[in-house]
């Protein structure tokens, strides 16, 4: 399964059926959002600056170290040989993934069946795993916060530091071996370097980041 998760932990894109051994980076070269992406067709909201900044920055898709580095998708720096910004860089852009993390925990929570080994064939599971993630949305929508309950990770606003959510005490599902997959082309680099500079920088820093590298 990929998906594309907002920040409300509600899923926008799911895409079913691939097969278990490929990689996430396999997966994603492979679906209909990438495709879009590549073609400029998946309706993404036009640059912005960021707060506080003038120049035009891509809307982007948060990634870990399995996905291709692009211009419209932003992963870690590798986790070797990094500076202190990289550092910054790498912890503040973990936190944006941490919604990803919860919403797949909490659908695995709620909608128990994906513990465990699902016994129908694939196009039956291919219906179980969209029906599921459009019940997750409704529930989101409609439940509000009681719906996550205690199940969601949270921040103690006064160290910063993280409260898992009690899905991670959960059996956990097993996942495919990452793709190491090197070919970032130049534009990617320039664009995540900007956003490094920016989230080192005074007016898109937060005060506690430093301490938490």
């Amino acid at each position: 399964m990929m998906a594309l998760v907002d920040s409300d932990y509600k899923f926008l894109y799911v895409d079913v059926g691939a097969n278990g051994r490929i990689s996430d980076g396999g997966v994603f070269k492979e679906c209909s959002l990438e495709q879009a992406l590549e073609r400029r067709s998946a309706n993404i909201p036009p640059p912005t600056p960021f707060p506080g900044d003038e120049r035009p920055v891509n809307h982007f898709i948060v990634g870990d170290e399995a996905f291709p580095l692009k211009d419209y998708l932003l992963k870690p720096y590798p986790h070797r040989n990094l500076d202190v910004p990289q550092r910054i860089f790498n912890y503040r852009l973990s936190r944006a993934r941490r919604v990803v993390e919860n919403a797949f925990g909490i659908l695995a929570n709620r909608f128990r069946v994906f513990q465990t080994n699902i016994a129908l064939e694939p196009a039956k599971v291919e219906k179980l795993v969209l029906a599921s993630c459009a019940l997750h949305n409704f529930l989101r929508v409609e439940a509000g916060n009681s719906y996550l309950n205690t199940m969601v990770d949270k921040e103690d606003f006064q160290t910063h530091d993280l409260i898992p959510g009690s899905w991670r005490s959960d059996p956990q599902l097993s996942n495919a071996a990452l793709f190491r997959n090197q070919n970032y082309n130049n534009r990617a680099k320039q664009l995540r370097d900007y956003v490094c500079a920016y989230v080192n920088s005074q007016t898109g820093s937060v005060p506690w980041q430093w301490d938490m590298i």
